[in-house]
């Protein structure tokens, strides 16, 4: 098994509402859910206005085939935090994508959450702004 190499930052635009989520390294499971719980307990303090801009570009995959259940039951233990979201997703590449579809797959549990996947940021802020009813980009 892989040893996780990960960096990860995440910066709140308060203005926009938004939080911008990346991740960039190599990811394996405890650091899927270690950065995933920083950005859904920011959620729940800054309340439901915050939207996220989730940006995989390169982030490498590093877990293996028997932890992706865990993976699965970790996001729909928590999707309903997510109720009421829009979460724009920026990707170069199939693998990338993987978390992204994963959680557009989890939100029929009842949940409203609207996701989108784009291959920049600028796409990916319009998305989000355009659902706060805010005109500019920073």
């Amino acid at each position: 098994m892989k040893q996780s190499l990960i960096s990860c930052s995440i910066e709140l635009n308060d203005k926009q509402e938004i939080i911008y989520y990346q991740h960039y390294g190599t990811l394996g499971k405890n650091s899927i859910f270690d950065a995933w719980n920083k950005v859904l307990a920011l959620l729940v303090r800054k309340g439901t206005n915050y939207n996220l801009i989730l940006d995989y570009r390169g982030a490498l995959f590093g877990f293996s085939t028997s932890e992706i259940d865990d993976i699965v039951k970790f996001f729909y233990c928590r999707i309903n935090l997510l109720h009421g979201k829009k979460i724009a997703g920026i990707t170069n590449n199939v693998q990338e994508a993987a978390i992204i579809k994963l959680i557009k797959t989890l939100k029929e549990k009842e949940t409203y959450i609207q996701v989108q996947m784009f291959q920049t940021i600028e796409g990916a802020y319009h998305y989000l702004l355009k659902a706060n009813n805010i005109s500019d980009f920073e």
